[in-house]
């Protein structure tokens, strides 16, 4: 399961390379590549969340009130919801 939460630090290393563009080069064309793009990236995140199951998601050590993540889990579920919020983002930015 290592795999999966590499390639999800891999998924936000590109996006984070097509922003830095987006900044370069701004105009609606490159804002909308950039927008379909973070969609492709934010459900293949999504599907990689949903395939952890193979995987253990949860420590054995479970202080009172919640459960920890293990340490690839959560890579991939906070790289998930950054990704969303930056889809959000997007969405405002050309729908706004």
């Amino acid at each position: 399961m290592i795999f999966i939460s590499i390639l999800a630090i891999v998924i936000d290393a590109v996006m984070f390379g097509a922003y830095i563009f987006q900044y370069q080069f701004g105009n609606q064309v490159s804002y909308t590549l950039g927008m379909l793009a973070q969609v492709i990236a934010t459900l293949a995140l999504v599907a990689m969340r949903v395939s952890y199951s193979k995987g253990k998601r949860w420590t054995n050590w479970r202080p009172y009130g919640y459960r920890e993540p293990t340490f690839g889990y959560g890579i991939v579920v906070v790289s998930m919801i950054i990704n969303l919020i930056v889809l959000f983002l997007y969405g405002l930015n050309i729908f706004g």
